[in-house]
């Protein structure tokens, strides 16, 4: 987007409000935005495509695009969208608070992955009773069409609604 001159800190408003950016986004592989997740306990894990059948998966989508740059990949709370702050995600491996009771809360995680292209699997299972997503990241050269995970009547991410 970087391309695009896009200077706006309300990125979420930005997208809602020009769609053709929202789509180009998606083909270029610049985020991927897993719609309406209930807030909660969840168990986020990167796992290798040979673990895949090992893993008693409620529901697995495949190939979203996502482009890696500067050799991580930050998996967070949409949220962090609505008031951009770049400085946020500098210099650090993890975004957190305290709640009420004084229980640390993650809403962000750095994690190191190569620069490059990837088609990425979303799959949801129950580990122990708590929900997880495990990201399953396969490199490409280039992207090939794209998927929107904001599309309601295709992908849900609710584990209540699966149970």
């Amino acid at each position: 987007m970087e391309n695009k001159k896009t200077r706006t800190k309300r990125l979420l408003d930005f997208f809602e409000k020009n769609h053709d950016h929202y789509i180009q986004s998606l083909k270029s592989g610049v985020w991927l935005p897993i719609p309406e997740i209930v807030s909660g306990g969840y168990k986020v894990s990167l796992i290798d495509e040979s673990k895949v059948a090992d893993l008693n998966h409620l529901f697995k989508y495949d190939s979203f695009n996502l482009e890696i740059s500067d050799n991580a990949v930050w998996i967070c709370d949409i949220g962090k969208l609505l008031s951009f702050d770049k400085t946020l995600f500098q210099d650090r491996d993890e975004i957190f608070y305290y709640d009420l009771d004084k229980i640390k809360v993650t809403s962000g995680l750095r994690v190191p992955m190569p620069n490059g292209k990837y088609l990425v699997s979303i799959l949801g299972s129950l580990e122990n009773q708590q929900p997880c997503f495990s990201f399953v990241f396969k490199p490409v050269s280039e992207f090939d069409g794209f998927k929107d995970p904001r599309e309601d009547e295709k992908y849900s991410f609710q584990f209540d609604e699966i149970k």
